[in-house]
């Protein structure tokens, strides 16, 4: 994600629900994401049973929330913010 970063004006998305609904993979996968500078850490659509696709590996919101929060103190660390 760096050399991407240095590379290109665009932002840069890493794919951590290709990790699964297992958090102890996926929220590990993410810090590392936010660590480097990723422009996105994860995604979850609001109904994970209604989604086209990747509803299936998609977190439930209270997960996807409670991984926001546990991300924000490494953003707010490396100088990123999380809206």
């Amino acid at each position: 994600m760096p050399v991407l970063k240095s590379e290109t004006h665009l932002p840069v998305f890493g794919r951590p629900e290709s990790c699964g609904r297992h958090l102890e993979i996926r929220k590990p996968a993410c810090k590392s994401r936010c660590r480097v500078g990723a422009d996105d850490y994860d995604r979850s659509p609001p109904h994970p049973e209604a989604a086209y696709s990747d509803g299936a590996q998609s977190l439930k919101y209270s997960k996807f929330e409670q991984l926001m929060k546990d991300l924000k103190p490494i953003a707010e660390a490396v100088g990123r913010t999380m809206g």
